[in-house]
């Protein structure tokens, strides 16, 4: 990579400072080493003089693909999905008011993974899927259980209404974690990971307010704000253990909160 300010030539503070990427990891495999003929030395060496005296003198000296790296990348990918299975019981009703009672069961995945990808280009710019490493990171939290709650609706005339919702949720988090380092080439080469599973209580709560249209009756379009937080989940904020031969991230307990704006349609039977 060009250093900052392009630092280039063999005077002291200009001889390619912050030119290369590096992370400390320890404790891997000589498969994990690189390429060989990574950096270039620019003093004069006991095998001559000239770009490929300086090439040879440097030969394994940036040993590690983390070590004199040109590229690294960081990538987090978090995927949410419910289900409810609900049953409404009318609790108070007159011409212009609703009140109901909300039970049912629930389900809540919480998917996230981290991924970090190095790659460590030799002298000549040149890199192979054997100069890769890429470690990820991913939690899986599976969340069962029941809801509870109560659903208000008034009705604001001309087929809308406005509708209320809160509910509150007791779930057994079934949470799965796995960290991995690899090299590039899929299938190839010693591999270090560890996996775990873990189980927890995750409380929720929840509450929906939105807008309700009947344009003729058993039909009804609904379009509203949804929010949901969940507590005691797991999660790994330092995702990354330097450590490969024995790779163990931290993991620890993370609240959690989810909303955004729904739209749907319902025929009513």
């Amino acid at each position: 990579m060009a250093p900052p300010g392009l630092q280039v030539g063999n005077t002291p503070g200009q001889q390619y400072a912050d030119s290369f990427l590096y992370a400390p990891v320890f404790n891997f495999y000589p498969d994990y080493a690189g390429p060989q003929l990574d950096v270039y030395n620019p003093n004069q060496t006991p095998l001559g003089s000239g770009v490929q005296a300086g090439i040879n003198q440097a030969a394994g000296t940036a040993y590690g693909i983390w070590n004199g790296a040109e590229v690294m990348t960081q990538e987090f990918i978090q995927r949410f999905q419910t289900y409810d299975a609900t049953v409404r019981v009318p609790v108070y009703e007159n011409e212009n008011y609703r009140l109901s009672g909300l039970v049912g069961a629930r389900m809540a995945w919480v998917w996230e993974r981290y991924k970090w990808r190095t790659i460590d280009y030799d002298i000549n710019g040149q890199a192979g899927p054997l100069d890769q490493a890429i470690y990820t990171n991913i939690v899986s939290n599976r969340m069962y259980g029941a809801h509870l709650g109560c659903q208000q609706e008034w009705y604001l005339g001309h087929g809308f209404s406005a509708n209320l919702i809160g509910d509150a949720g007791l779930l057994i988090d079934v949470v799965k974690t796995r960290a991995r380092y690899e090299l590039g080439q899929k299938y190839y080469g010693p591999v270090t990971k560890r996996s775990r599973s873990m189980y927890t209580l995750a409380p929720e709560l929840s509450g929906t307010f939105g807008i309700s249209w009947y344009p003729v009756e058993g039909i009804e379009f609904k379009l509203g704000y949804d929010v949901m937080a969940f507590f005691n989940t797991i999660s790994s904020r330092h995702p990354v253990d330097f450590n490969f031969g024995t790779v163990d991230p931290a993991y620890e307990s993370q609240f959690r909160i989810f909303d955004g704006f729904t739209a749907g349609v319902a025929l009513v039977f």
